[in-house]
């Protein structure tokens, strides 16, 4: 997993070893040999400054570096990798160190000190390595990139309880380069799997026939955030290449190329790009291509949901996430026909001037162990600013579909927070971004009690110690009975005392004509 870097400010410059590094595998070379490459290109990476010394060590490919940190003469050993046009990953790799070190990286300059690098590894990992993928922040680019080796962890080196002062390593880097998995035939589709260790990439060729008006493409059956890149004639490798696009929040993403008469499909091949923006793990997909602006029927089926008697059960299942182009959040259906209480700072963006006529996304949780599922789209059908509250309407099937005649939904009841007193149980539900790691996020539980209660220009919020974290605002907070009483809306953090606070917007705060909103029963 790729970080930035964070060490402090300060650390010191390096004058410690320098090495040049091409991607390869684990060699067996002596270091007679090694030298001797290093000797016959030693010019290569000559000029400026101390970093490409007499004594840098090239490699060529599939070949490991046996190095040493010396700490007498620096804190960083340095070496250079050269990255083609056509890579989409590159691995670098520690081994066989007696101590935990980390791996720095930047493009296109040398790391004088930690603080100089743009990416780092994880820390404290005895074979720590790297992984710098075209989704990486900064993205993996060609050129050099900079690589350096420290121990950071502290100023004093211990091995077998002896303070050391050069420290041992092998240091391998390996490439991974583009490739098309195959041709996908319109009105086909296929199955694959976005891995992390290959650059967090499928590619895929679709021949478009003359005549053609429209190329759609269309994900499902995943559990990760994916997105669609596509490009006319050659593979995007670069993301800012890509002439169609389709990022958001979603995992069932769609792209539909020709829809738009200024922009007419050409005919020829295209190359389309499963991308997983997390660039973590695994991510399973079915990509569809067909040659039609309408979806595929095989998408079009909307399962029934669950309404189970057990209130906690009931619960998770009307907590649903609520997502625009800008990013998810979290929700509570409060009326089987699919009227969603949730903050109005999660879909601000398409309250007033939608850019489409129903632009929120409807996840639902039908397994608890998985994230929720894209099924149903909606739009906003109140909203108070003051308040930070707003009501969406389910308005249909994600593509649009009508919905089977007489489908409800899970509905959780307004509980009385009038009523709360301080020490009550209090639990969240919703959808936190610290809640998973691979981009989608499965319902998440906290509890807490009632911690106090603040008086604001809009009335009383309700304090609680239960964690309340980005994508969690809109959802549900609940009482011990599991009926609603609010909805979860930020944490205030003091980093000066190291204490934190979760505030809840209360439902006694909805105005009368939301509250008969909710009462009333839908028409059939």
């Amino acid at each position: 997993m790729v970080t930035r870097s964070t060490c402090a400010a300060g650390c010191r410059h390096t004058t410690g070893v320098s090495g040049t590094l091409q991607p390869g595998g684990i060699g067996k070379w002596t270091a007679a040999l090694m030298v001797a490459l290093t000797l016959a290109q030693a010019y290569r990476f000559g000029g400026a400054g101390r970093a490409m010394a007499a004594e840098s060590i090239v490699l060529k490919e599939r070949l490991a570096v046996r190095a040493e940190l010396d700490l007498d003469e620096g804190e960083l050993a340095h070496f250079v990798v050269e990255v083609p046009a056509d890579a989409v990953l590159l691995r670098v790799e520690i081994k066989d160190s007696p101590l935990p070190l980390d791996i720095l990286a930047r493009l296109g300059q040398p790391i004088e000190s930690a603080k100089d690098a743009e990416l780092s590894s994880e820390p404290d990992a005895f074979e720590p390595r790297l992984l710098i993928s075209r989704q990486s922040d900064p993205p993996l680019d060609e050129g050099t990139w900079h690589l350096a080796v420290g121990y950071l962890k502290s100023p004093v080196a211990i091995v077998r309880k002896r303070p050391v002062r050069k420290i041992p390593f092998t240091i391998q880097a390996s490439l991974v380069r583009a490739k098309t998995e195959g041709v996908l035939k319109p009105g086909e589709s296929v199955s694959g799997r976005v891995l992390a260790e290959e650059g967090s990439v499928r590619i895929y060729a679709i021949d478009v026939p003359v005549g053609a008006k429209a190329l759609r493409l269309d994900l499902d059956g995943t559990n990760s955030d994916l997105d669609l890149l596509a490009r006319h004639g050659q593979p995007v490798i670069r993301n800012q290449d890509a002439e169609e696009t389709a990022i958001s929040p979603l995992g069932r993403e769609s792209l539909v190329i020709g829809s738009d008469p200024g922009r007419p499909l050409r005919p020829g091949r295209w190359f389309v790009s499963v991308v997983h923006p997390v660039d973590y793990g695994t991510a399973d997909f079915t990509l569809y291509a067909t040659l039609r602006l309408a979806p595929p029927a095989a998408l079009l089926a909307v399962p029934p949901l669950p309404r189970p008697e057990d209130p906690r059960t009931l619960a998770l299942h009307a907590t649903v996430e609520v997502a625009t182009e800008l990013g998810a959040a979290s929700g509570t259906i409060v009326r089987d026909d699919g009227l969603i209480l949730t903050s109005h700072h999660c879909v601000a963006d398409v309250a007033e001037k939608p850019p489409e006529p129903d632009p929120v996304i409807v996840a639902v949780t039908l397994d608890p162990r998985q994230p929720p599922l894209e099924l149903f789209r909606g739009r906003v059908a109140a909203f108070d600013k003051k308040l930070d509250l707003a009501l969406v309407r389910i308005t249909g099937g994600l593509y649009g579909q009508p919905l089977p005649a007489g489908y409800r939904f899970p509905v959780l009841p307004l509980g009385d927070p009038d009523h709360l007193k301080l020490g009550d149980p209090i639990f969240t539900l919703g959808f936190p971004g610290v809640g998973g790691s691979a981009g989608r996020v499965s319902v998440t539980l906290t509890r807490g009690v009632l911690s106090g209660f603040e008086r604001t220009p809009i009335g009383t919020l309700l304090k609680t110690d239960a964690a309340i974290s980005p994508g969690n605002s809109g959802g549900a907070a609940l009482d011990e009975h599991w009926r609603l009483i609010g909805v979860p809306s930020y944490e205030n953090v003091d980093p000066q005392f190291v204490g934190r606070m979760s505030y809840i917007h209360p439902v006694s705060l909805l105005p009368p004509s939301w509250r008969k909103m909710i009462a009333d029963k839908p028409a059939n």
